[in-house]
């Protein structure tokens, strides 16, 4: 399998936005522990894939599976089942099947994913966004049943011509609480999902020429065509009006990508901290 753009970051907060808590049986064991393999998923066209569903819980359990469509805000939390599919959805083009599973403790079963992504050219190439979202019921002896759900990201991508390009924004310095943080604007102006690094961003703040603080992003995943906040904290208590210089440099790229270079982007201005 390819690897996704978008893989441990956006994945753990699609499960954060859709997880439930599950009891514990008599021997401590969650009553309902579901989990996936792999973790996120790119389709490319209509080539099928394998979701092995794994259920480590005590009880026995019924898995509903089905397509849903998310996004994420500025700030990178996940949404899931908007009331209106948002741009470059594929939760209609997914097929899911079989849409139920009952799982044994200790067992797993698996799901085949396919894309149906339509023909005609209006489709658009690259990157479209949807989730498998996995809704486990164990029945309970007496009155009470519990539920969980598990979300698993998918990205279909069209074939087509590829384009990459993340711009910077607006840049503004944010406290909270007695930290200060360096916030820039991005926009991914591109036609796939792009996977931001720790530091691949980095903002730094010159006074008369000389370098006098540096600040690093932490990671961030941008879906195409979304905008985002990059955040970079700031050390020690340099105050007053600075130089600051913009740096988004192009990731690592390793060979099985098989995507053009992002490339690098840089912007200069004045910042008063």
């Amino acid at each position: 399998m390819i690897p996704s753009l978008l893989p441990r970051a956006a994945a753990a907060a699609l499960l954060a936005a859709v997880a439930a808590p599950a009891a514990a049986s008599e021997s401590g064991r969650p009553v309902v522990s579901l989990w996936a393999t792999p973790a996120h998923l790119t389709l490319f066209g209509r080539a099928p894939q394998t979701l092995v569903v794994h259920n480590d819980g005590a009880a026995r359990v019924q898995v509903v599976a089905s397509a849903a469509s998310f996004s994420f805000d500025v700030y990178g939390n996940a949404a899931i089942a908007p009331s209106a599919d948002p741009p470059r959805s594929a939760r209609k083009w997914l097929v899911v099947r079989p849409r139920r599973l009952v799982l044994a403790p200790g067992s797993a079963g698996k799901l085949r994913i396919v894309a149906r992504p339509p023909r005609r050219a209006g489709a658009g190439a690259g990157d479209h966004h949807a989730l498998v979202l996995l809704s486990a019921l164990a029945p309970g002896q007496a009155r009470v049943s519990v539920r969980t759900r598990l979300g698993v990201l998918v990205l279909v991508r069209v074939p087509g011509r590829i384009v990459r390009r993340v711009t910077l924004g607006r840049v503004s310095v944010s406290r909270v609480r007695r930290r200060r943080f360096v916030v820039v604007s991005v926009l991914n102006r591109g036609n796939v999902a792009e996977r931001l690094l720790p530091g691949q961003l980095t903002v730094s703040l010159r006074r008369a020429g000389r370098l006098v603080g540096l600040a690093r992003s932490f990671p961030r995943d941008l879906l195409p065509g979304t905008h985002g906040l990059i955040v970079a904290p700031l050390s020690g208590t340099l105050r007053g009006p600075v130089v600051a210089v913009v740096r988004l440099a192009a990731p690592p790229e390793g060979p099985r990508l098989l995507l053009p270079p992002l490339p690098a982007a840089r912007r200069t201005l004045r910042l008063r901290l």
